[in-house]
């Protein structure tokens, strides 16, 4: 299985039930989501512990390889899906800790309301980088790209994280 075909698979939503389009994983999620894996993959390889290959294995340059899945089709294998899933999500709570969010990404992670971000805060959260890379990849404004995901990222956390938590790779990997 390939990289685009996990990447393609996690917008059927965890335990691979089909999701209507409105529902599932949105372009731009996936993107996001594979964006924070590569990056805390990349920063995993510059201590010298990585998810699914060598130090050596991460791009110098991101933009370099034929857009995110290019960067994440060099970095990782076939079964990595549940590494992409779970980093990505591990990253994103994280940044949104970081900057200020972090009671906004629990309430996506907890059954319940999810709490509203605004397209700033998650650029902020996302960094200009990630939202760059997706706005190059969908033909879209940095602004446009943060209004999507700001609209559509809370449900989709939700939707991947049915137990309250980040998954593990061992439970994200048996959903794709």
């Amino acid at each position: 299985m390939g990289l685009m075909d996990v990447l393609n698979g996690m917008r059927n939503g965890p335990r691979g039930q089909s999701v209507p389009t409105s529902g599932g994983m949105s372009p731009l999620t996936i993107g996001l989501l594979a964006y924070l894996a590569w990056k805390a993959f990349k920063g995993n390889a510059t201590s010298g512990t990585v998810f699914g290959g060598n130090a050596g294995a991460a791009p110098q340059n991101p933009t370099s390889t034929g857009g995110l899945g290019g960067i994440l089709g060099n970095l990782l294998g076939a079964g990595a899906s549940g590494s992409i899933l779970t980093s990505g999500l591990g990253e994103l709570m994280k940044r949104l800790q970081s900057t200020g969010h972090a009671s906004t990404g629990r309430s996506w992670l907890a059954q319940g309301p999810n709490d509203a971000i605004t397209p700033d805060a998650l650029a902020k959260a996302a960094g200009t980088d990630a939202l760059d890379a997706l706005a190059e990849q969908h033909g879209m404004s940095r602004q446009q790209v943060a209004e999507e995901l700001a609209r559509t990222l809370p449900t989709t956390v939700d939707q991947l994280t049915p137990e309250g938590r980040v998954p593990s790779e061992q439970e994200a990997a048996r959903w794709m």
